[in-house]
């Protein structure tokens, strides 16, 4: 590592464990740490990980603090950018904090926060799967349904500066009852947590069991189960993906993204998620006269988060 880069941190906090990343102009992460969040998720508490996630990744690289010009933080909640207000972060049990004396605690300025999804967007633009693209649409599917917008370049966020809910879409009035408490949200059908959850309810009702070893399978089980040919797993993955080509058809109708970028857990999925995708959202939307919408897997990975937050506060100091 050169000792005169200009570097940024990047961190992305979840509800189970901290990414942390040190990330130069290109984009490309030069340091790397992973923790658990921890048991005690108090915001003093976790900002002071933070702080010494920062000094330790320098330490170890050998760079002088000077180095560092900027620290992004991405979390999984609804932040209201204008007044650094974190309305709900359930993973995290925070509700209405004000982030400005928490951030203060990592010591260097500036700092910037935003939503995980939004952070994850800005990732994948700067050196992933969007690269090219002015604007595009991020969903990451996963235990909730995450979602982006990025319109020529920035982080659309709406009249109440807390962006776009494409989880929290309804789909079907009358459907379950959602964790926001409106029923027949999107993330109720095309969450990796639905994917699983009505595949054990299949099994329970008396459906065929795939393998006698995976008596609680994952949504990676089902879709590995599907690929071998499982008619029940197949189902499922089905009923997944017609329900996330729905949405995503929607989606695309009001806000004319580019191209949609599918991070997540299921977002690894391969072509047994993306190739019937993109044929049925494809269809959705010629019958309507639109063009297709190209649906690309996130490249980052995990790491999408820790490259936007940093990317974030790098274009905050310019």
């Amino acid at each position: 590592m050169e000792k005169r880069e200009i570097l940024w941190a990047g961190f992305d906090v979840g509800g189970t464990n901290i990414k942390a990343g040190l990330v130069n102009s290109s984009g490309e992460i030069v340091a790397w740490r992973s923790i658990a969040t921890g048991r005690d998720k108090e915001p003093r508490a976790v900002f002071a990980r933070l702080r010494r996630l920062s000094d330790e990744m320098l330490a170890a690289g050998q760079v002088p603090s000077g180095q560092l010009a900027g620290i992004g933080v991405g979390l999984p909640g609804t932040i209201r950018q204008q007044d650094m207000l974190l309305r709900r972060a359930p993973n995290l049990g925070w509700r209405d904090l004000d982030l400005a004396p928490h951030l203060q605690q990592l010591g260097v300025m500036p700092v910037y926060v935003d939503n995980d999804a939004h952070v994850a967007a800005l990732g994948e633009a700067v050196s992933g799967a969007a690269q090219g693209y002015a604007s595009f649409l991020l969903i990451t599917v996963g235990t909730g349904l995450g979602s982006a917008f990025i319109y020529r370049g920035e982080v659309y966020r709406g009249a109440g500066g807390l962006g776009i809910e494409l989880g929290h879409t309804c789909v079907a009035a009358d459907g379950p009852r959602c964790t926001c408490g409106n029923r027949g949200c999107l993330e109720v059908f095309a969450s990796a947590s639905a994917l699983v959850d009505w595949y054990r309810e299949q099994l329970a009702a008396g459906g065929e069991i795939p393998s006698p070893g995976r008596p609680r399978p994952g949504a990676a089980d089902i879709f590995m189960a599907a690929g071998q040919g499982d008619h029940l797993a197949q189902e499922a993955v089905n009923r997944l993906i017609s329900y996330l080509a729905l949405g995503l058809a929607n989606a695309a109708v009001l806000l004319g993204p580019e191209a949609v970028v599918v991070g997540g857990g299921v977002g690894q999925a391969g072509d047994i998620l993306f190739r019937p995708l993109q044929e049925q959202l494809d269809e959705r939307l010629a019958r309507m006269g639109y063009s297709p919408v190209p649906v690309l897997p996130a490249k980052l990975g995990n790491r999408a988060g820790v490259v936007g937050a940093a990317w974030g506060a790098a274009r905050t100091n310019l």
